[in-house]
């Protein structure tokens, strides 16, 4: 007897008990696990000096994440330590590290220019990337508020962060730290991939 193929799409197997969350009653908060996700060693472009030790960037160039977001509605933050001019958002597989971002076909990005306020040591950027609708949303937070939003991104992208002078520096939490802000609701810091057999 052949078997059945299940009706439950994969997103809805990960959000079961939500006991990744933070406990049976969901929290907000993922849970620490050893494989978090993290800022990719292989794919980063200097632009000069551009270094990363576990969370925290300095130094002029763009860096991905280790993986693209998996889940229907991820969230991570950008914390400024010391920066005027930062790019923050997704880019698609094709996107040429060290071009610029935003282009709306292989990058998608929140330029910190873009502010009505300079950045300053502290400030924190949120980033939900929501694919859980279509089409793709790409929703940027200013220490809590929502100040942009970007339409269209691909499904399989991934994070990324440019970071303009060599004097730059930031922190980067794709969950495995608790939020400075919290995600929306609904949002959790970036999964893992993983396999369940």
């Amino acid at each position: 007897m052949p078997r059945r193929k299940s009706r439950f799409a994969p997103s809805l197997l990960v959000r079961c008990c939500r006991c990744c969350y933070g406990g049976p009653n969901g929290g907000g908060q993922p849970a620490r696990f050893d494989s978090a996700v993290l800022l990719s060693t292989q794919k980063r472009c200097r632009t000069g000096s551009l270094t990363a030790s576990g969370p925290h960037i300095t130094g002029a160039g763009s860096i991905l994440a280790d993986q693209s977001c998996l889940q229907d509605r991820g969230y991570w933050e950008v914390v400024i330590e010391s920066a005027e001019k930062v790019s923050v958002g997704v880019a698609s597989p094709q996107h040429a590290l060290g071009s610029d971002l935003g282009d709306g076909e292989t990058s998608w990005a929140l330029h910190s220019t873009d502010l009505a306020q300079p950045l300053r040591a502290g400030d924190v950027i949120g980033v939900a990337f929501d694919q859980a609708d279509y089409p793709v949303a790409l929703r940027f937070y200013l220490n809590g508020q929502q100040c942009a939003e970007v339409r269209g991104p691909v499904s399989d992208a991934t994070p990324i962060i440019r970071l303009h002078a060599l004097t730059d520096s930031v922190v980067v939490n794709f969950g495995d730290q608790d939020f400075s802000r919290g995600p929306p609701n609904g949002f959790t810091g970036l999964l893992r991939s993983r396999s369940i057999i």
